[in-house]
């Protein structure tokens, strides 16, 4: 049986697709060496930013929606941000943190030093975003999921 966050996410994808999540401008670099892959993320938490480059943009959304999962659904951090399926395969470019967790490690030691982590900084247009997108990813907002399920069903 699918954990509550897991199924809503489903129902999101199911009745919404992924491409209701993308927004703005993307690049993608796959050659970043890894300073530059580094920068990239840690910038995302600190300036804003107008354009978004993956392969960092997908450790930015995976940072928060692990913390967020934490907030809101109690599941722990490093768990979720080990989760293969934390974005049912919607993001080519996620890895897991077993699979980049020098990576990471390195990311959130530089934020933590700086004070921008576990805090989001939720001026910076693209935090706040990725924020609303979880939000409406997960129906944070829905606590009747039988309900929720009847009036996606409706809308369909």
């Amino acid at each position: 049986m699918l954990k509550d966050h897991k199924f809503r996410q489903h129902l999101f994808l199911t009745f919404s697709g992924p491409e209701k999540l993308k927004k703005g401008k993307t690049y993608i670099y796959p050659n970043l060496s890894k300073e530059e892959l580094i920068g990239h993320i840690t910038a995302y938490f600190r300036v804003e930013q107008k354009d978004l480059i993956y392969p960092a943009k997908s450790y930015c959304v995976a940072i928060i929606y692990a913390l967020l999962l934490e907030e809101y659904f109690g599941e722990d951090f490093y768990h979720t941000l080990n989760d293969p399926e934390l974005f049912q395969n919607t993001d080519q470019y996620f890895l897991p943190y077993s699979q980049n967790k020098e990576i990471y490690d390195q990311v959130l030691l530089q934020l933590k030093e700086e004070g921008t982590f576990p805090q989001l900084n939720l001026e910076l247009d693209q935090v706040q975003t990725t924020v609303n997108c979880f939000k409406d990813e997960f129906f944070v907002n829905f606590t009747d999921l039988k309900k929720l399920v009847q009036d996606l069903a409706f809308q369909a």
